[in-house]
């Protein structure tokens, strides 16, 4: 008891704004909460595919996919082979993403506004739907929450200190970005703007600065693979991108450009009643300043860039790109004079306790909020590969078929079967037609999907198929064996 009530006294005179044990108490109980969180609600990962699509592909671990480049995939892959493939874990990989994200940003902010100023610039993150209930799916959008903030903080280093090491950092940094989601591109418009405004737009004063070509070197050699496994395969990913064009492109502009208004109003909020920050002053940009004027440049050339790149080749652009682009907007905020920062801790701690009382009561009352959550992807797996194993003495090494059976089946069968997505090896180098006969494997349809079914005897022509049903809670699928060639 005494030894609590040291630890007690402690933190109580602790100045937590001042400290780096605020940081990591903050970093913890986020860490905590929101891993917790969904898995005491969900059954399944996410509403959709995201989550597992990318457990079947970082498995496989190429240089590319059909729909995103591999870096996000590759950090999956490489963490399941360290953990368990339960939902715990992929939560948990969720939020070690959205930390180093707070961290990088932690870290920038410090040498733009100090320590102090820092530490509350990233719990305000907290408050933005981003950073909580959206950062709970990890995809090519949430890997940038800490890819993004990477980036700039070496950009800014390199900036500030003119050291190769930093601009060699910048490179690579920012080939990683653009691994994760070719959206990154609209952050490069931000930082190759901020060179030139700097500059005050003399270009040939900008090439000058060796640094830059330190950064351009590392960048190309990183990328470099991917840029032949886009040449090898004859540029696939871009027909998945050509298929974000639409009719409704003004619409999801103009989308795009509203939604940020609904999701930093909460933090905006906050800042004013807590902070006592006078929002007026947010208007006076002193563009004569280098910090004012790069954190402005970072945090809304892509937010325009992406407005205009939308109209223009009428892309149907989604509110979640969005997602990296605000992770400088509370240091904007912090950049001001603010007071009673003591609050700031206090409705942190009260909105996190708030949000795991929240999960843990839909949890005890089973509550269905979403009937994606509750996808039965566990059950079917098992089902499935137990059935494989009743006839067959070897592991299930491939499933083809439904989308979503097939990518929770790799994910939580003990086999962990390699997926042929939608019946085509093009999009599923990693399985040719051979190594499907020679070892076999499962199709899954959902009952009564004619197209699935037509596809299975068109893909297996050679093969009599005997389907079987399943049924699993109120999901019901046909299921056929392929045996292993003899």
């Amino acid at each position: 008891m005494q030894q609590l009530k040291r630890l007690y006294l402690y933190l109580k005179n602790l100045d937590l704004y001042k400290s780096n044990i605020g940081l990591f108490l903050f970093l913890l109980l986020h860490l905590i909460v929101w891993t917790l969180i969904p898995t005491l609600t969900r059954e399944a990962l996410d509403s959709k595919i995201d989550m597992s699509e990318n457990y079947v592909w970082g498995k496989e671990f190429q240089l590319g996919y059909y729909k995103h480049p591999p870096f996000f995939a590759w950090i999956v892959g490489i963490w399941f082979r360290i953990f368990p493939t339960t939902n715990f874990y992929y939560f948990l990989l969720s939020q070690v993403n959205i930390i180093v994200g707070f961290i990088f940003v932690y870290l920038l902010s410090k040498e733009i506004i100090g320590k102090q100023k820092a530490l509350i610039a990233v719990m305000l993150l907290e408050f933005i739907p981003y950073y909580n209930i959206l950062g709970i799916k990890l995809n090519a959008n949430s890997i940038l929450l800490s890819v993004w903030p990477a980036v700039i903080f070496f950009f800014y280093k390199a900036i500030k200190e003119d050291r190769w090491f930093f601009w060699v950092l910048t490179g690579i940094s920012a080939a990683i970005a653009l691994l994760s989601k070719y959206y990154s591109a609209m952050l490069f418009v931000a930082m190759i703007a901020f060179l030139l405004i700097r500059d005050n737009f003399n270009v040939a004063k900008t090439l000058k600065r060796k640094g830059i070509f330190f950064a351009l070197g590392a960048f190309l050699l990183t990328m470099l693979p991917h840029f032949k496994w886009l040449w090898d395969t004859d540029f696939v990913i871009f027909k998945y991108v050509a298929e974000q064009r639409g009719e409704r492109f003004i619409l999801s502009s103009i989308k795009f450009l509203s939604r940020p208004f609904l999701y930093l109003l909460p933090v905006v909020l906050i800042s004013k009643f807590a902070l006592s920050l006078k929002l007026r002053k947010l208007l006076s940009l002193k563009f004569n300043n280098l910090n004012h004027l790069f954190l402005y440049s970072i945090t809304f050339i892509p937010y325009i860039a992406t407005f205009f790149v939308g109209l223009i080749l009428t892309i149907e652009t989604s509110g979640i790109w969005g997602m990296p682009i605000w992770f400088l907007f509370t240091t904007i905020l912090m950049s001001n004079k603010i007071s009673h920062n003591d609050r700031i801790a206090k409705a942190v701690l009260g909105f996190l306790l708030l949000s795991l009382i929240v999960g843990i009561s839909i949890r005890v009352s089973n509550l269905r909020i979403n009937e994606n959550y509750h996808f039965p992807g566990k059950k079917i797996a098992v089902a499935l590969t137990e059935a494989w194993h009743a006839k067959y003495s070897s592991n299930l090494s491939y499933i083809i078929g439904e989308n979503r059976a097939c990518y929770y089946t790799s994910f939580y069968s003990m086999d962990h079967p390699s997926v042929i997505i939608s019946f085509d090896y093009l999009v599923s180098p990693w399985v040719s037609k051979k190594d499907f006969t020679r070892k076999g494997g499962v199709i899954v349809c959902d009952y009564g999907n004619s197209g699935c079914a037509l596809e299975a005897r068109r893909s297996f022509k050679k093969y009599k198929l005997q389907w079987n049903k399943l049924e699993v809670d109120n999901y019901i699928f046909n299921y056929a064996l392929i045996p292993p060639y003899k």
